[in-house]
């Protein structure tokens, strides 16, 4: 059976580090990305981003690496992981 493997971001602006963070996401099984909303952004970044959700979402859905994009708050919860049936978490080195 297939790993559901998430990756939560923001990217307000796609780089090559988000690339190769989904690029080694995708070795562990299906990569689904749990992208920030907007509003989110704004409350925790204090900003809006320069790319809206819709974008963000659509832009993301295009690389090959990823199998779906969902909408995210700003913190992960145990209620998110099991409502989505994630099996393992994929983060950045900049996550804090």
């Amino acid at each position: 059976m297939t790993k559901k493997i998430l990756v939560d971001m923001s990217c307000t602006i796609l780089h090559h580090g988000h690339v190769r963070l989904l690029q080694k996401a995708s070795k562990f099984g299906k990569v689904i990305v749990a992208l920030t909303t907007d509003k989110e952004i704004r409350k925790y970044k204090g900003y809006f981003p320069e790319i809206e959700f819709k974008h963000r979402k659509e832009i993301l859905s295009s690389i090959k690496f990823v199998n779906k994009v969902i909408s995210s708050r700003w913190k992960i919860t145990d209620a998110f992981l099991k409502k989505n049936k994630i099996d393992i978490i994929v983060r950045g080195s900049d996550y804090k």
